[in-house]
Parts: C-alpha cells; sequence; structure tokens
C-alpha cells in the first residue's frame, strides 16, 4: 500500500510539471531579448563606461565556480581573464 502511494504521488508531480510547462507554452512566455541602445534619444546618459571594473573580466562563459580555501575554481568557455581593476 506504501509503494502505491508513493507512485500515486510521483504521477501527480508529473503531471503537474507537464500541465505547468503546457501553459508555459500555450501562453508564450519567453524570456525578453535583450538589445543593446546602440542609438539612445538625445540627453539620455551614455550606456558604455571606463569605469574600472570590481570584478575578474573573462572573454567568455563561465558555466561554474567553487571556492576551496582562497582559491577559486572557475570552469567555462573562455582563454583570458584579467583581474579587478586592471
Amino acid at each position: 500500500m506504501i509503494a502505491g502511494h508513493g507512485r500515486r504521488r510521483r504521477l501527480l508531480l508529473q503531471a503537474a510539471i507537464a500541465g505547468v510547462v503546457c501553459a508555459v507554452g500555450v501562453i508564450g512566455l519567453e524570456p525578453p531579448v535583450a538589445v543593446a541602445d546602440s542609438a539612445p534619444a538625445n540627453g539620455t546618459p551614455a550606456t558604455v563606461t571606463a569605469d574600472a571594473l570590481p570584478t575578474w573580466q573573462i572573454n567568455g562563459v563561465v558555466w561554474a565556480q567553487v571556492v576551496v580555501g582562497n582559491t577559486v575554481y572557475v570552469v567555462g568557455n573562455f582563454s583570458t581573464a584579467r583581474p579587478p581593476g586592471v
């Protein structure tokens, strides 16, 4: 009887997830597309800065990181990294 209860809960959970996925597909919820404003309206502040960034700068994407002691290990798709303020 306990095994049947777990199976029923699992099926209900799967049905609920499928319902949410279908609802999102029907409603058409999509994340907004990010677009750079290459021609801002007059009076709008500049969209770029020469301020030093307080974080490491890479030329790609970081997928994951882990801290071990005082060292941060990073994996991703990049070939160079610059320390903060450079």
